[in-house]
Protein backbone atom coordinates (compact mmCIF):
# COMPACT_ATOMS: atom_id res chain seq x y z
CA UNK A 1 0.00 0.00 0.00
CA UNK A 2 2.90 2.37 0.76
CA UNK A 3 4.23 1.83 -2.76
CA UNK A 4 0.86 2.73 -4.27
CA UNK A 5 0.64 5.93 -2.22
CA UNK A 6 4.15 6.89 -3.37
CA UNK A 7 3.13 6.23 -6.99
CA UNK A 8 0.06 8.42 -6.44
CA UNK A 9 2.21 11.28 -5.15
CA UNK A 10 4.68 10.94 -8.04
CA UNK A 11 1.95 10.97 -10.67
CA UNK A 12 0.18 13.87 -8.97
CA UNK A 13 3.38 15.94 -8.84
CA UNK A 14 4.26 15.25 -12.47
CA UNK A 15 0.68 15.79 -13.66
CA UNK A 16 0.43 19.17 -11.90
CA UNK A 17 3.64 20.29 -13.53
CA UNK A 18 2.64 19.06 -16.99
CA UNK A 19 -0.87 20.48 -16.72
CA UNK A 20 0.59 23.93 -16.11
CA UNK A 21 2.64 23.61 -19.30
CA UNK A 22 0.00 22.19 -21.63
CA UNK A 23 -3.24 23.76 -20.40
CA UNK A 24 -4.40 26.67 -22.49
CA UNK A 25 -1.31 27.37 -24.58
CA UNK A 26 -2.19 27.59 -28.26
CA UNK A 27 1.47 28.08 -29.21
CA UNK A 28 2.44 24.79 -27.59
CA UNK A 29 -0.52 23.07 -29.24
CA UNK A 30 0.69 24.16 -32.68
CA UNK A 31 4.36 23.29 -32.12
CA UNK A 32 4.06 20.06 -30.15
CA UNK A 33 0.83 18.49 -31.35
CA UNK A 34 1.95 14.93 -30.52
CA UNK A 35 2.97 15.95 -27.01
CA UNK A 36 -0.33 17.73 -26.43
CA UNK A 37 -2.21 14.59 -27.51
CA UNK A 38 -0.01 12.50 -25.25
CA UNK A 39 -0.73 14.78 -22.31
CA UNK A 40 -4.47 14.75 -23.10
CA UNK A 41 -4.37 10.94 -22.81
CA UNK A 42 -2.46 11.15 -19.52
CA UNK A 43 -4.89 13.81 -18.28
CA UNK A 44 -7.91 11.64 -19.14
CA UNK A 45 -6.44 8.66 -17.28
CA UNK A 46 -5.51 10.76 -14.25
CA UNK A 47 -9.02 12.21 -14.04
CA UNK A 48 -10.47 8.67 -14.12
CA UNK A 49 -8.19 7.74 -11.20
CA UNK A 50 -9.20 10.87 -9.27
CA UNK A 51 -12.90 10.14 -9.83
CA UNK A 52 -12.39 6.57 -8.61
CA UNK A 53 -10.75 7.97 -5.47
CA UNK A 54 -13.64 10.35 -4.94
CA UNK A 55 -16.16 7.53 -5.31
CA UNK A 56 -14.20 5.05 -3.19
CA UNK A 57 -12.99 6.65 0.03
CA UNK A 58 -11.63 3.38 1.45
CA UNK A 59 -7.87 3.84 0.92
CA UNK A 60 -7.02 0.14 1.20
CA UNK A 61 -9.61 -0.81 -1.40
CA UNK A 62 -8.55 2.05 -3.66
CA UNK A 63 -4.87 1.11 -3.48
CA UNK A 64 -5.64 -2.50 -4.37
CA UNK A 65 -8.21 -1.62 -7.05
CA UNK A 66 -6.14 -2.03 -10.22
CA UNK A 67 -2.90 -1.00 -11.88
CA UNK A 68 -4.09 2.17 -13.62
CA UNK A 69 -1.82 4.31 -11.49
CA UNK A 70 1.23 2.08 -11.98
CA UNK A 71 0.58 2.04 -15.73
CA UNK A 72 0.29 5.83 -15.89
CA UNK A 73 3.57 6.59 -14.14
CA UNK A 74 5.90 5.41 -16.94
CA UNK A 75 4.06 7.64 -19.43
CA UNK A 76 5.14 10.79 -17.58
CA UNK A 77 8.53 12.38 -18.24
CA UNK A 78 11.05 11.92 -15.43
CA UNK A 79 13.07 15.04 -16.12
CA UNK A 80 10.29 17.42 -15.08
CA UNK A 81 12.54 20.42 -14.29
CA UNK A 82 13.84 20.34 -17.88
CA UNK A 83 10.42 20.12 -19.54
CA UNK A 84 9.85 23.88 -20.12
CA UNK A 85 13.22 24.26 -21.86
CA UNK A 86 12.58 21.17 -23.97
CA UNK A 87 9.14 22.47 -24.91
CA UNK A 88 10.65 25.83 -25.91
CA UNK A 89 13.17 24.03 -28.16
CA UNK A 90 10.33 22.01 -29.67
CA UNK A 91 11.90 18.74 -28.50
CA UNK A 92 9.58 15.79 -27.97
CA UNK A 93 9.24 14.78 -24.35
CA UNK A 94 9.75 11.10 -25.05
CA UNK A 95 13.23 11.87 -26.45
CA UNK A 96 16.17 12.13 -24.13
CA UNK A 97 17.89 15.52 -24.05
CA UNK A 98 21.24 15.73 -25.89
Amino acid sequence: MQERIEEWLQVQHLWIYMEAIFAGSGAIWRVLQAEVKRFANIDRQWIEIIKAARDNTNVVRLCCMDDKLANLLPQLPRDVPEVPERVQRGQRLDQHPP
